[in-house]
């Protein structure tokens, strides 16, 4: 969300609210986890297949809104 400020919303194609929503979904399941406890692992392979998971989401993220946008 930052960045987006940062460097500006771009043209009429950015999702705006989008990110907002994210972020602000992003912040409070972040607070909600914090509060309640949630128990942290430190296990090295969890955290592997944890950010294997985010990135692969990301790049599934993107792959269909490149498709969406070439009309495939």
């Amino acid at each position: 969300m930052s960045l987006l400020a940062l460097l500006g919303t771009g043209n009429d194609h950015v999702d705006v609210l989008g990110h907002l929503l994210g972020f602000l979904a992003g912040t409070g399941l972040g607070w909600v986890f914090a509060r309640t406890g949630v128990p942290r692992s430190r296990s090295a392979a969890l955290q592997v297949v944890a950010g294997s998971a985010a990135l692969l989401l990301i790049g599934a993220a993107w792959l269909a809104a490149l498709r969406a946008r070439s009309g495939g």
